[in-house]
């Protein structure tokens, strides 16, 4: 089902609200390719244009990365859990849960063992390298 970025797409107000708009449920992340499918099934049309480009330059939020993390998977959770509980076995949408939740895991342990190990003076903090291409793109360069 095509989906696109909430970032940037436009719609009549009447067609947004006509499938209930945004569900506020979500945090940050998923809501868009909700959004997408509710509008698809509600016989909406989604189009792509290649020769758009938009930048998404800095985050918006100030929420850990790790929040917006712990938001993504809840909210892939409740995504297939909304559409998908009733057209697959429940053991499935379970299983899948369950396994969202066991990446952000692993995640979460990577994330504080790279914090201790930092802490402890054994690793430096990386990131020049995307400061330095974000610099060379606000700057109109190619860095690639």
């Amino acid at each position: 089902m095509p989906t696109i970025s909430g970032a940037c797409f436009m719609l009549p107000r009447e067609d947004y609200h006509a499938v209930g708009g945004m569900d506020e449920r979500y945090f940050l992340h998923v809501e868009d390719v909700d959004f997408s499918r509710r509008f698809a099934k509600a016989g909406g049309a989604i189009y792509f244009n290649p020769h758009v480009a938009i930048v998404h330059y800095k985050s918006s939020s100030r929420a850990s990365p790790l929040r917006i993390e712990a938001s993504k998977t809840a909210g892939l959770a409740r995504y297939f859990n909304t559409h998908f509980a009733g057209a697959r076995p429940a053991p499935l949408i379970w299983l899948l849960a369950g396994a969202l939740w066991a990446n952000f895991a692993l995640l979460a342990l990577r994330r504080a063992a790279g914090r201790a190990l930092r802490l402890a003076g054994l690793v430096r903090r990386g990131g020049a390298g995307a400061a330095r291409r974000a610099r060379a793109m606000m700057a109109g360069r190619n860095t690639r």
